[in-house]
């Protein structure tokens, strides 16, 4: 994975945070605390992103008319 915006610790540098990705990539070889297998951290989109579909249980709910519409579809 390589990061297009890179993450810094310091909010001055930190390019990622405007970036959409549901994830922070990490880089030097770092591994996650969340998921310590891999190179990255979530996001809180990504924690919404999965509490949606968590809650939604059933296949045909996947395309959720409240999700498309924030998709622009």
């Amino acid at each position: 994975m390589y990061p297009i915006k890179p993450y810094d610790v310091d909010p001055r540098f930190d390019l990622d945070a405007a970036s959409p990705g549901l994830v922070r990539p990490l880089t030097g070889g770092r591994r996650g605390t969340t998921y310590p297998d891999m190179p990255w951290e979530p996001k809180a989109g990504f924690r919404a992103v999965a509490d949606f579909y968590g809650r939604a249980g059933h296949a045909e709910q996947s395309a959720h008319p409240q999700l498309l519409r924030g998709l622009g579809g």
